[in-house]
């Protein structure tokens, strides 16, 4: 399903056939339990570094920011919340965004999600262990529309990425203010 929705993505933005094969290499999940929480309003925003994000969730918790203000998500049975994440921003040249989110745990139950994880992996699967470069695409770059970042090693990103969210809160820009021109 994930690599189709990408493909979707792919070919919505105008990019060659088998485009995100390199930048797509690793899938990650990770199962969370959030336990009861007595103070819900301690829940911290992120947006996720990767490629794109499929999210299962069993009940309330998950919110996004939208104009600065914080919105719930409500859960959907059988379905997938899809998160468009940092890398994809950044090959777009901003035409599709990441976005902030939080979980606001519940005060009263605990909350179960299940997600999993497009990412680029740090280098090529090729002999010389070749980096992988984000930067944007050249088909979504015009004269009109030139160039909002610079390239980079999508290694030193996450690195720089980890650095920046362990850093006490509350936190000055983005991960990816560095990264632009």
């Amino acid at each position: 399903m994930g690599f189709k929705i990408l493909n979707m993505i792919r070919e919505g933005l105008g990019l060659p056939e088998g485009y995100f094969d390199k930048v797509s290499q690793e899938q990650y999940m990770a199962i969370h339990l959030y336990p009861q929480c007595p103070d819900p309003s301690l829940a911290m925003g992120h947006a996720d570094p990767n490629i794109i994000t499929f999210l299962q969730q069993d009940q309330y918790g998950l919110q996004i920011q939208k104009d600065g203000k914080w919105m719930g998500v409500d859960p959907i049975p059988n379905a997938f919340v899809v998160n468009l994440g940092y890398t994809l921003e950044i090959i777009s040249n901003e035409k599709l965004k990441s976005v902030e989110h939080r979980v606001v745990t519940n005060s009263s139950a605990a909350r179960t999600s299940i997600a999993t994880f497009f990412s680029p992996s740090p280098t090529l699967p090729v002999e010389n262990e070749v980096p992988v470069i984000i930067q944007p695409a050249k088909e979504v770059v015009t004269w009109s529309n030139p160039p909002v970042f610079t390239s980079f090693q999508y290694k030193d990103f996450v690195a720089r990425y980890l650095a920046f969210m362990c850093k006490p809160r509350p936190h000055v820009g983005i991960p990816l203010d560095p990264y632009r021109l």
